[in-house]
């Protein structure tokens, strides 16, 4: 009122809203202290508080899940298996496992789902022949000469084998995955045996099924025939006496079958036959 000036200062401070961003990454769930709440997928989330000014403070949080994970390998071995994994071998079919962890704490699993084959390929002897024991499931034959650092015997690719000289065989089989080799049996050729098997005649041989087999020397007792898996065959024979002969009817699908031919003295050899076809 009496004209002097009255001035009045405000000094002001403006306060700002706020948003902090937070990366995080976690393995299957994360619980956030902010929220209280846990999340299992990955996203961005938020959370909204005030300052005493009555400002916004913004949280974003801004989330990867990462996830556990599981691999499932399938394998089939002969005898063991040795998992790079986990280093071990392994005898015995059945599914193991191996856990790791990623960096951010998921489990990686890997199962391994094993299958173990096996062959135990045996032999016997049955006069002067040797022959596999059992029927195995078995893609191929060869017989083995054990004197000779197992070299093959050329064209031997049967389940039986009738050597023509001394020594000690073995037979060597396989199927999809395995490879076994069976044990070592001795065989002593005569002088004469050489050419035993020139006393027996099979003929015609290939033929369509029906087989004419006789015997110069020896007179035969009986006579049965085999598969390639060593399975007796249904065959209709029909003897003659008089000339040591008998007729053979082979009613099976084409292949190498296995001729084994009993003889009254006591002696026992077999022998190829190829059928072409099936006899009428």
């Amino acid at each position: 009122i009496w004209g002097c000036d009255s001035v009045i200062v405000l000094k002001l401070t403006i306060e700002r809203s706020t948003e902090t961003i937070q990366t995080e990454r976690a393995c299957n769930a994360y619980a956030w202290s902010n929220t209280g709440l846990t999340y299992t997928q990955s996203g961005t989330y938020s959370d909204t508080l005030q300052t005493i000014w009555g400002c916004d403070s913004v949280i974003v949080l801004k989330l990867t899940i990462e996830r556990s994970t599981e691999t499932i390998l399938t394998e089939r071995a002969c005898n063991a298996y040795t998992w790079s994994n986990t280093g071990l071998t392994y005898t015995q079919s059945g599914t193991y496992s191996d856990t790791l962890q990623t960096i951010w704490g998921c489990d990686s699993v890997i199962v391994l789902k094993l299958t173990i084959e096996r062959l135990n390929i045996e032999i016997r002897k049955s006069g002067d022949t040797l022959q596999l024991v059992g029927i195995p499931n078995l893609n191929s034959y060869q017989w083995l000469a054990c004197n000779s650092d197992y070299a093959t015997v050329e064209g031997e690719t049967q389940f039986w084998f009738l050597p023509s000289i001394s020594g000690e065989f073995a037979l060597e089989g396989k199927n999809d995955f395995c490879t076994d080799t069976s044990q070592c049996l001795p065989v002593e050729v005569l002088k004469n045996q050489a050419f035993f098997g020139t006393l027996i005649r099979i003929y015609p041989n290939p033929s369509n099924g029906h087989f004419i087999l006789g015997s110069e020397a020896l007179s035969i007792r009986d006579i049965r025939v085999f598969n390639a898996f060593g399975q007796e065959v249904s065959i209709n024979k029909l003897k003659n006496p008089l000339e040591n002969q008998w007729e053979i009817n082979l009613h099976a699908p084409a292949g190498i079958y296995t001729l084994d031919i009993n003889f009254t003295e006591g002696r026992h050899v077999q022998h190829k036959l190829i059928l072409l076809g099936t006899a009428d």
